[in-house]
């Protein structure tokens, strides 16, 4: 079964985006924001897994750090569905939670974001997943560098160079 690896705010910092992506494997990995891929490692790294990518631009984002590395300036919003979830993926420097988006979640849908750096999973009142993954670059959370894998079942919110921080377990989808 495939899962979702989730990360944000990396800012600019290689390893920990390297580490990360070792992580990940052949996985599908999202970054929500604040990407900031401004070297040439990048560039490497990236074009080997590209097609593994689903990125979202931040507000520290520059379309000079993308050029750098070679790929395309990414949009403030994206959205996939995943086991049977619209999933979608955002910064949360404009949509900050979903009521701010352009479109309606249904209960069991997943709302990421990033930008906080602090790590967060949890239900809200009208059934929506709300997941940030923290910051592998600048944590100001409760642990340490923190990605999110997601699969059919759960989300579990991890530390970089440690184990399971939390993890929740979904509802049906509403779909």
């Amino acid at each position: 079964m495939q899962s979702l690896y989730i990360c944000s705010d990396v800012h600019g910092d290689f390893y920990s985006f390297r580490d990360f992506v070792r992580k990940a494997g052949n996985n599908p990995i999202l970054v929500l924001g604040d990407f900031c891929p401004d070297s040439e490692d990048f560039e490497k790294l990236l074009k080997q897994h590209i097609s593994q990518l689903t990125l979202v631009r931040g507000n520290c984002d520059s379309g000079y750090d993308y050029a750098i590395a070679g790929i395309p300036v990414p949009p403030l919003l994206n959205s996939l569905t995943f086991a049977g979830r619209l999933v979608i993926l955002t910064h949360g420097h404009h949509y900050r939670r979903p009521s701010d988006l352009p479109i309606h979640l249904k209960p069991g849908d997943v709302f990421f974001s990033g930008h906080t750096h602090r790590e967060q999973l949890f239900i809200d009142g009208k059934g929506i997943i709300n997941a940030n993954p923290g910051s592998l670059a600048y944590p100001r959370g409760k642990c340490g560098a923190s990605y999110i894998v997601m699969n059919e079942q759960e989300l579990a919110l991890r530390e970089l160079y440690g184990g399971n921080i939390s993890t929740l377990t979904l509802p049906m989808a509403g779909r």
